[in-house]
């Protein structure tokens, strides 16, 4: 039995023998649970569930507050529900008393930082995360825990520059300087993320070369550690870069990629990314009815996941586009209708 079917199998009977797990059990188990979480999987929402089924009601501050971090991973990563995150981690760390451990404090502290800066907030989101960075300075220095957080949040302020249209320098700074903390660890997903966080820095001043070796770079290790949610981002990555390039078929076969992988670990933002994508490699290739499907499909997701950049950007792609869907044949319209399936 796998490490998921044991906590499964501890939670299922707890309630029904009246087993009363120790405070430290408990803690042991939210803590596993989030490490899976954070590689998006599915039974890692199943035991956070089964979490809640069973110990809602519990008194103690410091299980509820970790608890609560779990739950807004989760509505980050697996529903792109940053407003909820935000306040699901705002009330944890309104119930953290004043004397305790500032580990809880910088978590949640760089998960608002996050959601601020993946929901476009990039000023308040800077602020939240230089103050989690500030605090995790003050946690045991070379501790594995202190060096994963500070490695997490300066790749996270490096992303907040990026996106705000900051000096890319400063981003690449940032990234180094998490790549150097995490240099003598074996936490070589985290470098993975790094090296696709310079590739993303790279692509973004247009220095397409260059970023398709880090996003190689980083593709090897998200293999290598089965990876498959930074595999998905990074494949989609790859598959830009080699449009870019004009290597198209090789540029298809990375954008399909990520979109599989999407599809069955992604949240509804993510899979738009992916048709968007592979909207614009077709419309490259000369395919304008499946980019106009690709596209439509990108749209549809965006509104339902109420992404408005992203929407308006296919809105008006599609309202320039020299075709519509009464131009399409019958098998692309069978394409189409399976699209609204999966958009519903």
């Amino acid at each position: 039995m796998g490490c998921f079917g044991k906590l499964e199998k501890i939670l299922n009977c707890t309630k029904n023998r009246a087993i009363i797990l120790i405070r430290k059990t408990l803690l042991e188990i939210i803590e596993i649970n989030r490490e899976a979480l954070m590689v998006t999987s599915s039974m890692a929402l199943h035991i956070l569930s089964l979490i809640h089924k069973n110990y809602d009601d519990i008194a103690d501050d410091e299980c509820s507050v970790s608890l609560a971090l779990n739950d807004s991973i989760a509505r980050m990563l697996y529903h792109a529900d940053y407003e909820g995150a935000i306040a699901s981690s705002r009330q944890a760390l309104a119930r953290l008393p004043q004397s305790s451990d500032a580990y809880f404090t910088v978590r949640h502290l760089a998960l608002i930082g996050r959601c601020l800066t993946l929901s476009g907030s990039f000023g308040p989101g800077e602020e939240a995360l230089q103050r989690a960075l500030a605090k995790a300075k003050h946690l045991e220095n070379e501790s594995m825990e202190s060096i994963k957080l500070r490695a997490d949040i300066l790749h996270d302020l490096a992303m907040n520059n990026d996106m705000s249209q900051g000096r890319a320098g400063t981003s690449m700074r940032y990234l180094e300087k998490a790549l150097d903390l995490l240099e003598s660890t074996s936490m070589e997903v985290r470098k993975g993320v790094c090296h696709m966080g310079l590739g993303n820095v790279s692509y973004g001043i247009r220095e397409i070369e260059p970023a398709l070796e880090y996003y190689l770079r980083a593709a090897e290790i998200f293999e290598n550690e089965s990876n498959l949610a930074n595999l998905a981002a990074v494949s989609s990555n790859i598959g830009l870069c080699y449009t870019d390039l004009g290597k198209l078929k090789l540029a298809e076969s990375h954008l399909i990629r990520s979109l599989n992988l999407r599809k069955s670990i992604g949240n509804p933002e993510q899979i738009a990314i992916s048709y968007h994508n592979l909207a614009r490699l077709y419309e490259n290739m000369g395919d304008i009815d499946h980019a106009f499907l690709n596209m439509r499909a990108c749209r549809d997701l965006a509104r339902y996941n109420v992404n408005k950049h992203l929407y308006n950007i296919a809105q008006e792609w599609m309202e320039q586009c020299p075709i519509t869907e009464s131009d399409l044949d019958g098998s692309s319209l069978i394409g189409l209708q399976s699209l609204k399936l999966k958009v519903a």
